[in-house]
């Protein structure tokens, strides 16, 4: 089964359990409470399974379960996320050029590698 298939059938178990717990079929622990916990993991595994390239997707992954676990927690209130939202957007899409322009420089170096040779 492929990466994408198993988070694909994890998504699709979560949502049913979430459903059927909504309607008052079953009774499901409170899917909040684990949700900090899922994003954060989700993130972790993308970083490592992409063999370290997917960064920025990761940080967004990480960086919302963090924040809605701090939410949660009642240590940073939603005043303050909205505060801070722009500007750790406006980094984050730094961070994404600077990631992308260095993959790019990498292959114009490459190719001018090669037509040297």
């Amino acid at each position: 089964m492929s990466n994408k298939s198993l988070f694909g059938s994890i998504l699709v178990g979560i949502g049913i359990v979430w459903l059927l717990d909504s309607f008052g079929v079953i009774d499901a622990p409170s899917f909040g409470q684990w949700l900090p916990i899922i994003l954060i993991a989700f993130g972790v595994w993308r970083f490592l399974s992409s063999q370290f390239k997917a960064i920025v997707e990761a940080i967004i992954w990480i960086g919302s379960g963090v924040t809605i676990g701090l939410l949660q927690l009642d240590i940073i209130t939603v005043r303050q996320l909205f505060r801070a939202f722009w500007p750790v957007i406006v980094i984050l899409i730094g961070l994404w050029v600077l990631s992308s322009g260095n993959k790019k420089s990498i292959e114009k170096e490459g190719e001018k590698e090669e037509k040297k040779s």
